[in-house]
């Protein structure tokens, strides 16, 4: 079990982490809110969180401090950005100030329950008193797909990559993460896409290939289903520099 911070100065946002934890039954022991900066860190001295789901945005003191501060008092305790899309150049600031991961709103359930569980993988594998055991498969299986994100592939080809049955697989790591491997592969590259979108030479159908869908018309339907817009929607109200191709 580990306590989690949400922190983020929208109580919508908030309320929305807390449901996923709670209607997924997550390993979560205590759930602490924070709506600015300063009350981010004054309860994460107090608490100790495991885990900080923390908006980069913040009244006060912005997240990207919020994260140095934090990662510099408690090494132990593992950040998480949230941003919006046109603050998608702060990536590369928020794994700087010490943050394990960087989501991009609209955050789905499904990205809340990965991260979490990531996060007590992790924690087991460290060693971590109270931790669960590490989970290798799920290792592999993220590691097989960030190798052959260009390919086109399924359950039977990543089980037979980590030497088990599809059967076994799909039933063990939707136990261990709460998502099935087809969405959990689709998530992977969909969040790819969403990189290779800022590179306006690239066309989205060749974004699409790269990516390992053969049929762009598909990809079109899983990047919407996982971000709310098609990938022209998403490229002309986010990222359009002259020159952008469709």
């Amino acid at each position: 079990m580990i306590r989690v911070l949400l922190a983020d100065d929208e109580d919508i946002v908030r309320a929305f982490f807390r449901t996923v934890i709670e209607k997924e039954k997550l390993p979560v022991s205590e759930i602490y809110e924070a709506d600015n900066g300063l009350e981010t860190i004054r309860l994460a001295r107090e608490y100790t969180p495991e885990a900080v789901l923390l908006d980069i945005r913040m009244p006060g003191l912005n997240g990207l401090k919020v994260c140095a501060e934090i990662r510099r008092e408690m090494p132990n305790t593992e950040v998480v950005i949230i941003s919006a899309y046109d603050e998608f150049d702060y990536a590369r600031e928020a794994f700087t100030s010490g943050a394990r991961d960087f989501l991009v709103k609209p955050v789905s359930p499904q990205q809340v329950v990965e991260v979490i569980t990531r996060i007590i993988d992790d924690r087991g594998a460290r060693g971590f008193p109270g931790a669960p055991a590490n989970h290798p498969l799920v290792d592999e299986v993220r590691r097989y797909i960030e190798e052959n994100l260009d390919k086109e592939f399924g359950l039977t080809d990543l089980a037979a990559a980590v030497f088990v049955s599809p059967s076994h697989l799909s039933r063990k790591f939707k136990k261990l993460t709460g998502v099935s491997v087809s969405l959990f592969i689709q998530q992977m590259k969909i969040s790819r896409a969403v990189e290779l979108m800022r590179d306006a030479s690239l066309s989205i159908t060749d974004i699409s290939g790269l990516v390992g869908f053969n049929n762009p018309g598909y990809f079109a339907t899983c990047f919407k289903a996982l971000t709310g817009r098609t990938p022209s929607q998403y490229r002309s109200d986010n990222l359009e520099q002259p020159g952008t191709r469709h």
